[in-house]
Parts: C-alpha cells; sequence; structure tokens
C-alpha cells in the first residue's frame, strides 16, 4: 500500500470514527443532545482541511523534497487559522456549550495534526 492511500484511509478512519464519537456522546450526556451534529459537522471539517493539506504536501513533496519542510510548516500555519477561524464564528454566532465545543475542537485539532 502506498503511502498516500494509507494516509487517506488513515484520515478517512479518523475523521468517521471522531463524528461518530461525538454525536453519540452528546447524545448520552443529558442537555447536550442539541451539540451532537454541530461537533460532528467539526469532526468532518477537520478531517475535509486534513485530507486537502496531506495531498497538497505529496503533490510538493514529489516536486520539491527538499523545501518540504517550508511547505509542512506553511500548511500547517494555513490549517491552523482556518480552524481557528470556524471556531470563532461558530463560538461568536452560537454561544451556547463553548467549553464543550471548544475541549472538542482542540482534541479533534490534536488528534488530526499527530495523524498528519
Amino acid at each position: 500500500m502506498s503511502p498516500q492511500r494509507k494516509f487517506y484511509l488513515t484520515i478517512s478512519s479518523i475523521t468517521l470514527l471522531a463524528a461518530a464519537i461525538s454525536y453519540f456522546v452528546c447524545q448520552a450526556m443529558e442537555g447536550q443532545e442539541h451539540m451532537g451534529v454541530p461537533l460532528a459537522i467539526l469532526a468532518m471539517i477537520f478531517g475535509t482541511v486534513t485530507l486537502v493539506s496531506g495531498a497538497f504536501l505529496f503533490r510538493y513533496a514529489e516536486k520539491r523534497p527538499a523545501a518540504f519542510i517550508r511547505a509542512f510548516m506553511g500548511s500547517f500555519t494555513l490549517k491552523f487559522f482556518i480552524n481557528l477561524i470556524l471556531l470563532a464564528g461558530y463560538l461568536y454566532n452560537f454561544p451556547h456549550g463553548r467549553i464543550a465545543v471548544t475541549i472538542v475542537f482542540s482534541s479533534l485539532f490534536l488528534i488530526f495534526t499527530i495523524a498528519e
């Protein structure tokens, strides 16, 4: 199995698992049932951004392997700011459940960053 295929399968599996866990955990928590779908969507957004970032990095590494570190740091910074803007926008528009969303956001960011 090629490294690209393994990466795509790993990130897709983590995305589906994280979305399912966040949805079912929120459904089990009393008073937080309404948070299940937004947190599952957040996990899907993280997975999509990571897959796009990974595709860019694989393509860049094939063209210029010596500049891979610069591309990785640039993509990490861009991914961080995109996700931070999504978090700020969500928290501004939906102020209920801020602590839960922030904890899940931080956990997902850490998980997907390590997986990348």
